[in-house]
């Protein structure tokens, strides 16, 4: 089974998370990944930007939310 967790920030996505993280089940965070995956690759980073907007840059190294 997959379930997908969304929600406004403050909605409690990561608190449902955490609570089914301690029931065992795997929990992978899609934000993380792709923060990661921003973070260390300075080209991509540049691609996005010049696609979206430097505005969607917070000290150049992660997108804003």
């Amino acid at each position: 089974m997959v379930i997908g967790i969304t929600g406004k920030i403050g909605a409690g996505k990561s608190t449902v998370t955490n609570l089914i993280a301690l029931y065992g089940w795997k929990v992978v965070d899609a934000d993380e990944i792709g923060k990661s995956v921003v973070t260390h690759n300075p080209k991509l980073l540049k691609k996005l930007a010049d696609e979206f907007g430097e505005d969607i840059i917070i000290n150049k190294s992660i997108l804003r939310r």
